[in-house]
């Protein structure tokens, strides 16, 4: 039982772990199918360190393809202060509104979320003006950042991203999950030789 135990305890290290490494790779592999004025808008799919998640970029300067990789800093909202705080707070709450909106809301809400760092004038439509107002109205005093993370690139090609990862609480019940399943497991091992 204590292997089981250990097993598991080092589980979720390494998970932990591996959600606030940096100098980290990740490569762009395809995106949501919707487009606004030729640009692909909304979530993104991507790996970091081998494994699939989903982004939203954060960058409109910089142009990049899918199948592309670069290095990138992972960055938690903890790392941040002042404007730029808030900048990725709104971000992120603009990034929350794609899983709640149809998607033909998708290419106002990612023109206010890239508006949030470029003044590019052909990101401003009377619909992002709305979402970049309303993200910018949010109180985030009672708001859980913990899960977002910024892939910022080291160097060119690059872009960069926002993205989600597991909290902690759920590394916690996944690692919970997998000891019962493992000692159920040994229990019907144990049965089976009797």
């Amino acid at each position: 039982m204590k292997k089981l135990l250990s097993s598991a305890c080092l589980l979720l290290i390494v998970c932990f772990a591996s959600t606030t490494a940096s100098a980290d790779t990740f490569t762009l592999v395809s995106g949501s199918g919707v487009t606004h004025n030729g640009f692909t808008v909304g979530p993104l799919n991507g790996v970091l360190n081998g494994t699939n998640i989903t982004t939203w970029c954060t960058d409109f300067d910089d142009f990049v393809n899918f199948g592309d990789t670069w290095e990138v800093n992972v960055l938690s909202f903890s790392d941040l202060a002042g404007a730029e705080l808030a900048q990725y707070q709104q971000a992120a709450w603009l990034t929350m509104q794609f899983a709640v909106t149809d998607q033909s809301q998708w290419g106002d809400i990612h023109y206010a979320l890239w508006r949030l760092s470029d003044d590019d004038p052909t990101l401003v439509t009377a619909g992002s003006d709305l979402w970049l107002a309303m993200a910018q109205s949010q109180n985030f005093a009672n708001f859980d950042f913990s899960s977002f993370r910024i892939l910022r690139p080291t160097g060119d090609p690059g872009q960069e991203m926002l993205t989600t990862v597991p909290e902690p609480a759920t590394l916690i019940l996944l690692g919970t999950g997998l000891a019962g399943v493992a000692a159920g497991a040994r229990r019907r091992r144990k049965a089976a030789e009797n």
